[in-house]
């Protein structure tokens, strides 16, 4: 029987197509309803991760220093960039840094372990760490969201959502 061979670059293009399907779909509900820009972050961040999915697929072919650690830092900033998304689209308070300081958090441990003491499990640790707090509080504020509060009725698109 043939055995079936994980391939990392397909893996990439379907992910990198996936957030660009994402990305499209979020900036044409964006241009449905312009006084929602929060849809422009949730956009933001889709193509931040295609971008990122993208370089992550490129490795071998341009520098290590792009397709591991400006990508795997490119994801960490896409995830804060739809955590401000989520956060805009409820009406809470939207932490302006959060993507760029995560982001920046990533570089330094991921260069170490890419130049200093290669280690892709590592990388793989670092990358899921600083994408947690923004994946924990994007949950978290769906969570403590209250469907009938005026920053939710008041949005002409997440009534929408929310009609009865």
């Amino acid at each position: 029987m043939a055995r079936m061979e994980f391939d990392i670059r397909t893996l990439s293009v379907l992910s990198t197509m996936g957030c660009l399907a994402f990305a499209f779909a979020a900036f044409t509900v964006a241009r449905l309803h312009p006084s929602e820009a929060s849809l422009r972050d949730w956009a933001k961040g889709a193509l931040t991760a295609a971008l990122a999915t993208l370089l992550l697929g490129l490795r071998n072919t341009i520098p290590d220093f792009v397709s591991i650690v400006v990508a795997n830092a490119l994801l960490v900033l896409g995830a804060g960039f739809i955590y401000q998304g989520a956060r805009g689209l409820l009406g809470f308070p939207v932490p302006a840094a959060w993507p760029w300081v995560l982001a920046g958090l990533a570089m330094p441990p991921l260069a170490w372990f890419t130049y200093g003491v290669p280690s892709v499990p590592a990388r793989i640790a670092v990358v899921s760490a600083l994408m947690l707090p923004s994946l924990l509080g994007g949950a978290w504020a769906f969570w403590r969201n209250d469907r009938n509060c005026a920053c939710c009725t008041a949005s002409p698109c997440w009534s929408s959502c929310w009609a009865r």
